[in-house]
């Protein structure tokens, strides 16, 4: 069953109340806080996204929010979709320039996906920071009991750019026996459509800052490489991903 909590659009006002809440209550899966070069009207100048955050956790309110996308915002939605098939075949490079594919990474192992670009102002960072948050908390070991795979949207990174986002992050976590365990890749814009397509992370290029409007989620994904659950926001519940 895909856990889904409440999709919303933060904003500087709303920044530090999504920080503030408690991981597993109810929370927004944020776009870039406007004002950021990611979160400025798209490249046509529309009117700056809806900030009304649902009250309610139902997954049922998915279908009502698709149906009133902020202007801007088409394309760059988080759209769960339970059970889809992550294209193992898709090639990515890792952070040492070694040619990969996803499916390396499900030998038998489940595994902890995100879409992010290493780049970015803001969001990406307080979502890998979330993630390291919420799995410092689980008893299972990163490499030995599940992987965790970061996969770069932005076709202008390479692995550079990964090995030196990993090399920040892992300071961060402070586990160096869980470094193996940590993927960081980077690939062509085809493939990274492609993965987002397939998994509904939807992101989107404004030329006007050079920068990205999306959404924030994380993915459990079986060994089989089908989603589990996606979980939206940038704090993730140690209990949930242990679950």
């Amino acid at each position: 069953m895909v856990a889904i909590k409440k999709f919303g659009l933060l904003t500087p006002l709303l920044l530090a109340a999504v920080l503030a809440v408690q991981p597993n209550s109810a929370w927004s899966a944020p776009t870039e806080p406007a004002g950021a070069p990611t979160a400025a009207a798209d490249a046509n100048n529309s009117t700056p996204a809806n900030t009304d955050v649902a009250e309610s956790g139902d997954p049922s309110l998915l279908a009502q929010q698709a149906q009133s996308t902020p202007r801007g915002f088409s394309g760059a939605m988080v759209q769960p979709r339970p059970d889809a098939q992550v294209p193992l075949n898709l090639a990515f490079k890792d952070e040492h320039g070694k040619s990969v594919r996803l499916g390396d990474y499900f030998k038998g192992k489940p595994v902890v996906l995100a879409m992010v670009y290493y780049r970015c102002p803001m969001l990406c960072g307080l979502t890998m920071n979330g993630m390291i948050q919420g799995l410092r908390g689980v008893s299972l070991k990163a490499g030995k009991d599940y992987q965790v795979v970061l996969v770069s949207f932005d076709h202008r990174e390479g692995p550079d750019v990964a090995l030196a986002e990993k090399t920040k992050m892992m300071k961060v976590l402070d586990r160096p026996q869980d470094d193996a365990g940590w993927h960081f890749l980077t690939g062509s814009a085809d493939n990274s459509q492609l993965l987002g397509e397939t998994i509904g992370f939807g992101f989107k290029f404004n030329p006007a800052n050079g920068e990205y409007l999306h959404q924030a989620a994380i993915y459990i994904v079986k060994p089989d490489g089908k989603v589990s659950t996606t979980i939206g926001g940038i704090q993730f519940d140690s209990k949930m991903l242990q679950d």
